[in-house]
């Protein structure tokens, strides 16, 4: 950062003089503070023990018996028992990590935000601890999800790329929709992706998609439990499908209030869990019929503020 200095001195004197101008004084930029690990929260909802991101921690996946989770800050950590978390690794080119999912053996990381804004990268792991070399897979687009079935990993992003891989290393991209892809899952034989333009779309392979548009709210996370498919929208709206293709009309589960964005669903123990800003959740075994959202709490007792973000089921 550049900092410029100037004094001006003026005397009593008749001779005025005047102090001169300091040169530019330059200092480093201020180091990135890494994300507390503190803000990887332990709950319980329920009866459903949880692992919830929040504030800067994004996103959190579970694979051989481990926990992973990434942040705004290029960096993951693991833990096995979710209380002790590992000090944070920075991972080199990766400045937001969106996505984790544990598949074949590994785990797949993706970014919306890498070395270039705008370039996706994406890493793998096969112990969450050590990670390739990132890779930009397609340019000047970034990934927001990722998701692992039928023995492959595909991944969704902004400008409408979608990419495969059978090895996570290795990738294919298309671009079947010009809309920002938000969300992916992959559960009944089928692929299903949103988007926060209110697209949702359908895929036996993840190459071949076909889109239809849904009003009421910019989708976000999809879940699969209970024979269904349900969406969730950043507004406080959900809808269900029993095969991915054709959905129930939206219905609002939480009224609107600045600042609880809902931000992703998982499906654990016969229930839907939605968690969003201010610390907010809700609950449902249907996705339609749901509880009035309310702010959870950490283990020692304290009400939650903070904006969860990924949400993980302890198996």
């Amino acid at each position: 950062m550049m900092v410029l200095c100037a004094g001006l001195l003026v005397g009593c004197d008749k001779e005025e003089e005047y102090e001169p101008i300091k040169p530019p004084i330059e200092e480093p930029d201020e180091p990135i503070t890494t994300p507390s690990t503190d803000d990887i929260i332990k709950t319980k909802i329920g009866d459903i023990d949880m692992i919830v991101g929040s504030n800067e921690w994004r996103c959190i996946a579970y694979g051989d018996g481990k926990y992973v989770a990434g942040n705004n800050q290029g960096q993951i950590t693991t833990s096995t028992d979710g209380k002790t978390w590992a000090t944070p690794k920075t991972i080199p080119n990766i400045k937001v990590f969106s996505d984790i999912v544990y598949g074949n053996g590994k785990f797949i990381a993706v970014s919306y935000f890498g070395a270039s804004k705008g370039q996706g990268y994406i890493t793998t792991s096969t112990d969450g601890v050590n990670w390739t070399t990132p890779k930009v897979v397609g340019d000047g687009f970034g990934w927001n999800g990722v998701t692992y079935g039928d023995g492959k990993f595909v991944a969704v992003g902004s400008g409408g790329y979608i990419a495969t891989s059978i090895d996570g290393v290795n990738w294919t991209t298309t671009t079947p929709y010009n809309v920002s892809w938000r969300g992916v899952i992959y559960a009944a034989s089928m692929f299903v992706a949103a988007n926060n333009n209110k697209y949702i779309a359908y895929s036996t392979d993840g190459v071949t998609w076909t889109m239809n548009q849904y009003s009421k709210d910019s989708w976000q996370r999809i879940a699969y439990g209970n024979g269904k498919f349900v969406v969730l929208g950043t507004n406080g709206y959900s809808m269900t499908s029993t095969d991915g293709k054709s959905w129930t009309t939206p219905v609002r589960f939480a009224e609107f209030l600045s600042g609880r964005t809902w931000q992703d669903i998982i499906f654990a123990n016969g229930k839907f869990i939605a968690v969003a800003g201010l610390g907010y959740i809700s609950t449902s075994t249907d996705g339609i019929n749901w509880t009035t959202p309310e702010q959870i709490k950490d283990e020692s007792g304290k009400v939650v503020t903070a904006t969860l973000n990924g949400v993980c089921a302890m198996p």
